[in-house]
């Protein structure tokens, strides 16, 4: 398998790694200084973004180990997970002088917008201005094909759509089988009552005939006399 290396700079290094782990490569972590990019984050990849790698081939990581953070203010990452609208997980970042990363969709019960992720997790030190990246809820699943397998082109496409970003299609009226109507009958011409399709009622047009009284016998022939 091949695919195109994806542009990994300022990704927390454990979402690096998953995403490196997916296009079934190895990693290699070099630690570097690095005075914009806080501690823990990607600082560049080798080979860069946009190579074609192939499964079982190498790519570095160069990760910042947080030398030009030394005199930059810290805060904590509040948590995230929960909130109702991506605006208010900005809001909330802004508040503590952090800002929003990277975020993407995935299908989920909770109502769009939810936030479903965050990275790094709440509580985890970081220097101030540096980004959180979120996993934001698109919403309900496909009431078709009940799967949460589409979230980019990474993934398979939705076998209704056709769409890397799923949609929600209604579900479809079964279209209900007639019922068969009851055959007409209207009688046989010697009985009478009522067709259970049309209601016609019938009654007997053929007078039965009167079975013929049996014939005398023929009286045999006497004998001649002597």
């Amino acid at each position: 398998m091949s695919s195109q290396l994806p542009d990994l700079t300022n990704y927390y290094r454990n979402d690096a790694e998953k995403i490196l782990a997916d296009m079934e490569v190895n990693v290699d972590i070099q630690t570097v200084s690095d005075k914009n990019i806080g501690m823990g984050y990607v600082v560049k990849t080798e080979p860069v973004q946009g190579t074609v790698v192939t499964s079982g081939s190498t790519v570095t990581l160069y990760i910042s180990r947080g030398d030009g953070d030394a005199t930059k203010k810290k805060t904590n990452v509040p948590s995230l997970i929960g909130l109702t609208t991506l605006e208010e997980a900005k809001k909330v970042l802004a508040n503590n002088d952090l800002r929003a990363g990277s975020y993407v969709y995935r299908p989920d019960w909770t109502p769009a917008g939810t936030i479903l992720d965050q990275s790094p997790v709440a509580g985890t030190e970081l220097v101030v201005g540096g980004a959180v990246d979120l996993v934001v809820s698109q919403g309900t699943f496909c009431s078709i094909c009940q799967t949460a397998d589409h979230m980019d082109d990474g993934h398979p496409r939705c076998p209704v759509c056709g769409d890397p970003w799923h949609t929600i299609h209604p579900t479809p009226t079964p279209t209900p089988t007639p019922t068969p109507e009851p055959e007409h009958y209207h009688g046989n011409g010697t009985d009478s009552g009522v067709c259970p399709n049309c209601g016609l009622t019938y009654e007997p047009t053929v007078t039965e005939q009167p079975t013929p009284a049996p014939e005398d016998p023929v009286p045999a022939p006497e004998e001649p006399v002597a």
